[in-house]
């Protein structure tokens, strides 16, 4: 089963950032990492001002604006405090 390569990046960011806000990350992910080329899997969509990924081998392309980023970044932050966060782990219930 493929990883949610947005999950599978916020783990990794916030593991090494451990106080960086949402906004931070966004900025981080649109401005650094992704004009680098390293992430398989998501895009940014500046006309639109989302994220584009395909969160599983079956599953159809998503878009995932802001506000949805940001409330993936407070979950991931709570995972990680419940010691049991994977990349596997959903970002939304």
């Amino acid at each position: 089963m493929k990883t949610n390569p947005v999950r599978s990046w916020l783990v990794e960011y916030l593991r090494h950032n451990p106080g960086a806000k949402p906004a931070d990350a966004w900025g981080y992910l649109i401005e650094t990492a992704l004009p680098l080329g390293v992430l398989e899997g998501i895009a940014y969509d500046p006309q639109a001002d989302v994220l584009r990924y395909q969160p599983g081998d079956t599953l159809a392309q998503r878009a995932m604006g802001y506000d949805a980023f940001a409330l993936a970044v407070q979950r991931v932050r709570r995972a990680s405090k419940q010691k049991h966060l994977t990349a596997a782990s959903p970002i939304m219930p």
